[in-house]
């Protein structure tokens, strides 16, 4: 909790809002995801475009109500799996979802907004 805290305060110091296109490739690749050779979209990329287009309807200027996340996961961990097909997730509240698991991430914005419910955490939460 201690390293989050450092993290938490230096983002807000130095006004940090997110890690890049290649830095955040870079660290999901040292964290063990598999990342497309940038040009060369995975195969799901169309069909996970195709989603939230339909779920978006038409362009809008970007706000909590229009950006979404599509994901989909094989995870794998001591000879059990859990697997879920390409789903869109707006913006929201983790519903269900345990307070000490929110707790692990924890939503870090160095502007001082709220993004507790913003779709990229609720995905991963």
């Amino acid at each position: 909790e201690e390293a989050v805290d450092k993290l938490e305060a230096e983002v807000k110091r130095i006004g940090l809002t997110n890690f890049g296109f290649v830095y955040t490739r870079e660290a999901l690749r040292t964290i063990g995801f598999d990342v497309a050779e940038q040009g060369k979209p995975p195969a799901w990329a169309a069909e996970a475009r195709a989603l939230a287009k339909a779920h978006v309807e038409e362009w809008r200027i970007p706000g909590t109500e229009n950006i979404v996340v599509v994901v989909a996961y094989d995870l794998y961990y001591r000879g059990g799996s859990l697997s879920k097909e390409l789903t869109v997730v707006p913006s929201g509240w983790a519903e269900g979802v345990h307070d000490e698991v929110k707790a692990m991430l924890r939503p870090v914005d160095a502007r001082g907004w709220s993004c507790e419910s913003y779709s990229e955490r609720v995905a991963l939460l």
